[in-house]
């Protein structure tokens, strides 16, 4: 229904836009002409610009974008994210990104996760993924700038594969720290 108002809106001033116009060409020095001229462009411009505002904010609060804007904080997130970090992006769009994430649930997108803090969504395919070099018996991380053949710790096979890593792990990489 919004929609239909914001082009109602948009074709009625463009009409008074016309129609401004049209005086503004005939108003050869008559000043009422003129003045009707003026009053149509000025009502047309108003009338246009609120309808393309209402459109546009319309168009925001449809599921294709509410659901676009909570994968954009997902990916932002390092792929968790809370109930009230979603509250919070998503503002006024409240009902429509429950209904989204609901959705997203049922299809296998998202994982609901009950924690103490509230409610968290996992986004499994949005978690950072890095390249490991890592034992195939000892599980042992092993540095990728060395060209090694076996396992210095227990001489099993080294395998190279991607992971995906939580950043809310404690246990994540640091720079000045070895492992």
């Amino acid at each position: 229904m919004n929609r239909l108002l914001a082009s109602i809106a948009v074709a009625v001033g463009v009409a008074l836009i016309a129609l401004g116009l049209l005086f503004l060409v005939a108003a050869i020095g008559t000043p009422r002409r003129l003045v009707v001229a003026a009053v149509g462009l000025a009502l047309g411009a108003v009338s246009t610009g609120f309808g393309l505002r209402a459109y546009r904010r319309s168009l925001r609060d449809t599921p294709l974008v509410v659901r676009g804007d909570i994968l954009a904080l997902a990916r932002r997130q390092g792929g968790e994210i809370s109930a009230a970090e979603i509250a919070a992006e998503v503002g006024a769009r409240g009902e429509v990104a429950t209904a989204v994430l609901s959705q997203m649930v049922k299809a296998g997108i998202c994982q609901r996760i009950e924690a103490s803090t509230g409610a968290r969504y996992l986004f499994e395919s949005l978690k950072p993924q890095l390249i490991i070099a890592r034992c195939e018996y000892c599980q042992a991380e092993l540095p990728l700038n060395q060209q090694l053949d076996s396992c210095p710790r227990c001489g099993g096979t080294i395998a190279t594969r991607l992971e995906r890593r939580d950043l809310q792990d404690d246990k994540l990489y640091r720079m000045d720290e070895p492992h």
